[in-house]
């Protein structure tokens, strides 16, 4: 630890990695949590539609950490528990997005609603796996209090649909599991995909 008996963490927008070399800043934190999220038409430069948080994006930083040699194991990824009208910017917690979807149309796991963009469970799961895959400290969530609420279990006995649509629940099951193992199964599928074509 950075103070004994203390955990000292500080979040960064993608672009300031440089200022963290430059200060010798991993040397003094324990973690420094990379908000990969917020990108609204930025890097790259679009026009709206804007998806603030996509995994590609979540790919872009930690392939630009890697190249830049930071110890990688100090760096956490930034998951958002929310999501961003995609022409406004506007904010909606997950919550909220999951109700709107359920009111709609039901949802899906996907990663769109009534045009707001955020991260699914799917996603996260697979945001998990990116990290765990390249050797990051872990992940970083903003914020835990806008997650759907967990339920318990129906009177069958069987998990209720709402309970994996948590991104929390998401996020710890994938943590869970071996690094790699998502991005397998996402290729077994498209290869038994293909053979059924």
């Amino acid at each position: 630890s950075a103070i004994p008996g203390r955990l000292v963490t500080l979040p960064i927008h993608p672009g300031q990695e440089q200022q963290v070399l430059r200060h010798g800043i991993l040397e003094t934190v324990d973690f420094v949590s990379e908000m990969a999220y917020d990108n609204f038409c930025h890097f790259p430069p679009t026009d709206p539609p804007c998806r603030h948080s996509t995994l590609e994006f979540s790919d872009l930083i930690v392939r630009h950490l890697t190249s830049l040699g930071l110890d990688t194991s100090k760096i956490l990824l930034g998951l958002p528990f929310y999501g961003r009208d995609m022409q406004n910017g506007e904010a909606k917690t997950y919550a909220e997005l999951l109700e709107m979807a359920m009111s709609e149309r039901g949802y899906n796991g996907g990663d769109e609603v009534s045009g707001f963009s955020f991260n699914g469970p799917r996603t996260l799961a697979q945001k998990v796996d990116l990290a765990s895959r390249s050797n990051l400290g872990g992940v970083m969530i903003w914020e835990v209090g806008q997650d759907a609420p967990l339920v318990a279990a129906d009177d069958d006995g069987d998990e209720d649909d709402e309970e994996e649509r948590s991104l929390l629940a998401s996020v710890w099951t994938a943590a869970r599991q071996p690094a790699g193992r998502l991005r397998r199964k996402r290729q077994n599928k498209r290869r038994n995909n293909k053979q059924e074509l």
